[in-house]
């Protein structure tokens, strides 16, 4: 798979910026303040290009899966019967 805009073989595996943010639906932007806070998936700066790379974006995505918890009893929360 060819992850950045200008196909570099040495980059083979890394998303660019535009990529992350199309792959997770939301701007560029957001990842930007997502940076500056310390947040969102691992990356690189190669000559001031954001690249994630690909093992490290992956996992942080798999990590952001939620599964339900199924809802207590409706008694458990003080109503009464």
């Amino acid at each position: 798979m060819n992850t950045t805009s200008t196909f570099n073989p040495a980059l083979e595996g890394y998303l660019s910026e535009h990529e992350m943010a199309r792959i997770r639906g939301v701007k560029e932007r957001t990842l930007r303040a997502e940076r500056a806070r310390g947040e969102g998936p691992p990356y690189i700066v190669l000559n001031r290009r954001v690249l994630y790379p690909e093992p490290d974006w992956r996992d942080y995505l798999r990590l952001q899966v939620r599964k339900p918890v199924r809802s207590a009893p409706f008694h458990q929360f003080g109503a009464r019967t």
